[in-house]
């Protein structure tokens, strides 16, 4: 049993002189290994923050994009609210700088938290819309991955429904405005293929069709909305 216990301890120490050995003569071979490994990755960050492609006149691209709307309506003295963004844009650039586009999209609009002239409520307001924008982007640079933009929005109403706390909703439909027009003012950032944009929409029309101020009331209200959307963009041609 001793002499099996004493040919284990010199097979570890002899198991022990050869890592070293072998440490030894790898030692400097991992310090470059790393020191390559970590200069790759330094290119790589270097790589994905570097200038952008430059567009090309005549790139046309396809851009599915999903977000949010944060919404309120001037003139009811109510609460923002958050609602859904969804759409597709199609754009194409007329030069290097400047691209034209049109996007639709579905988004949901509205606020809360209203109380009418007689002090009942919180009403809460929930519209919906299809819209259409016809869009003029211009980049500042020609290596730019920020670019500004705006046009001309048109809406046309799907729903528009009033609740008043815990009681059923009031369809509103008949006392609104089928459409509506806004001036959007708006910036986008590139990177890689993905696209974030900002917007801020300013109605140029009041919500209240008719003159009607039976409540609930839509009263002078008018739409107001500020949008973030992220969305992924195909090249088409």
């Amino acid at each position: 049993m001793k002499k099996y216990f004493l040919l284990a301890i010199i097979l570890l120490c002899t198991m022990n002189s050869q890592a070293q050995i072998v440490n030894e003569r790898n030692k400097e071979r991992i310090k470059q290994t790393i020191k390559e490994g970590f200069e790759d990755v330094k290119e790589a960050i270097k790589q994905n923050n570097s200038l952008p492609d430059e567009h090309e006149q005549w790139d046309t691209y396809v851009v599915p994009k999903v977000g949010l709307n944060v919404s309120n309506m001037p003139g009811l003295k109510g609460d923002p609210k958050l609602g859904p963004v969804l759409g597709v844009l199609v754009e194409m650039f007329i030069t290097k700088n400047l691209a034209m586009g049109v996007e639709v999209e579905y988004t949901q609009q509205g606020t809360s938290g209203v109380y009418g002239g007689s002090g009942k409520g919180p009403y809460s307001y929930s519209l919906q819309y299809f819209n259409t924008s016809y869009l003029v982007r211009w980049y500042p640079r020609r290596f730019s991955r920020w670019s500004l933009y705006t046009g001309l929005k048109t809406s046309q109403l799907l729903s528009s429904n009033v609740r008043l706390k815990d009681e059923a909703k009031t369809n509103m439909k008949d006392k609104t405005r089928n459409g509506d027009f806004f001036i959007p003012l708006g910036m986008s950032y590139e990177w890689q293929k993905w696209q974030i944009d900002m917007r801020y929409c300013i109605s140029m029309l009041r919500l209240r069709k008719g003159d009607t101020n039976s409540e609930p009331s839509l009263g002078a209200a008018r739409n107001n909305m500020f949008q973030v959307t992220i969305g992924y963009r195909f090249q088409v041609l």
